[in-house]
């Protein structure tokens, strides 16, 4: 039985998140190009412009939580009890806690959008 470390932990947690990330992009493109599409063919343009900013912020959120510098310095393995590990794991949450909303509100204003 291997013994589960922190690194491994966080191995296995980014590589989860990058495929995570990787369906976002091509989901998240997908729905720009629909709701550009629907802009163009139907009325209630703006709310169809705040969709595709929406999604966008989205990715571009995602896109920096993804690249940012988890490194460190390199010369000791933080454990879960650090300070570091805990900025960490708040700000990561914080970031995709506001992707989520961001997804939420794009799919409530799909929902009631109007094809006048």
């Amino acid at each position: 039985m291997r013994r589960w470390t922190f690194a491994r932990f966080a191995a296995l947690t980014a590589q989860s998140l990058a495929v995570l990330t990787t369906w976002g992009y091509v989901l998240g493109g997908i729905a720009i190009l629909a709701a550009a599409f629907r802009a163009v063919i139907a009325g209630d343009r703006n709310l169809d412009f705040v969709r595709i900013l929406l999604v966008a912020l989205a990715l571009g959120l995602a896109t920096y939580e993804q690249r940012g510098d988890r490194t460190g310095d390199g010369r000791d393995e933080p454990t879960c009890a650090a300070a570091a590990y805990h900025d960490l794991h708040g700000r990561s949450t914080q970031v995709y806690g506001v992707v989520v909303l961001l997804t939420l509100v794009t799919l409530v204003l799909a929902a009631v959008r109007r094809d006048d």
